[in-house]
C-alpha cells in the first residue's frame, strides 16, 4: 500500500475529514475514543465502505456555532440594508428638493455686451 507519512496516516486522514466537515458546517457527534475506534477499524480494513457511510451518516450533526455565526452575519447584513435603504431615500428626497429648488430659479438673463 502507497501511504504519504511513514507514521501519522490515520491522524492525518481523521483530520482532513473532520476539517471538511466544519468547513461545511458540520461536525463528528461522537467521543474521541469511537472516532479513534472507527479510523482504526476503517485502516486494519475490519470496517467496510458501507458501513463506514453508515456510520458518518448517524455521527454528523450540523454546527450550531457556525448557525449562529450564519445567523449573526444575516441580521447585521438586514441591518446594513436597512440603513442603506435609508439613506437612499434621504438621497433621492434630497434631490427631489433641490430639483423643485432649481425648477422654481429662473436662469439668469444673459447681458447684451454689444448694445
Amino acid at each position: 500500500m502507497n501511504h504519504p507519512f511513514v507514521d501519522g496516516n490515520n491522524r492525518t486522514g481523521h483530520a482532513v475529514a473532520e476539517t471538511f466537515l466544519i468547513l461545511n458546517s458540520m461536525e463528528v457527534n461522537a467521543s474521541i475514543d469511537e472516532q479513534e475506534r472507527i479510523v482504526l477499524a476503517i485502516a486494519s480494513g475490519e470496517l467496510g465502505r458501507e458501513a463506514f457511510v453508515e456510520w458518518v451518516q448517524q455521527h454528523i450533526a450540523t454546527s450550531l456555532i457556525r448557525v449562529s455565526k450564519i445567523v449573526r452575519i444575516a441580521k447585521e447584513e438586514f441591518r446594513m440594508r436597512s440603513r442603506m435603504d435609508e439613506l437612499a431615500i434621504g438621497c433621492a428626497c434630497g434631490l427631489v428638493r433641490l430639483r423643485f429648488t432649481m425648477s422654481k430659479i429662473q436662469p439668469p438673463q444673459a447681458e447684451d455686451s454689444l448694445t
